[in-house]
């Protein structure tokens, strides 16, 4: 989900302080379940068509929850991240 990414990742990879009036755990909460649905959707895309032998590479760190769900799935799928 990219109100996450941009609300909240976006601004701690780019050394940002939040906004301390904008945090009310609410919102946050929402947009989390939001990100975690949006990774789980691309684990299954990958999932769908991956074969043993195929190399992953996650480009950017809107997916950073993306290794750790396929890794659940495959414990030795080869997983590239680049940030």
């Amino acid at each position: 989900d990219r109100d996450y990414y941009k609300t909240y990742l976006m601004p701690l990879m780019h050394y940002e302080q939040w906004d301390p009036v904008k945090i009310d755990g609410k919102a946050q909460s929402a947009s989390w379940k939001q990100y975690v649905r949006s990774n789980e959707a691309d684990c299954d895309a990958i999932m769908s068509i991956w074969q043993p032998g195929d190399v992953i590479w996650i480009m950017d760190y809107t997916l950073f929850l993306l290794p750790a769900l396929l890794r659940a799935c495959v414990p030795t799928m080869t997983i590239a991240l680049y940030i």
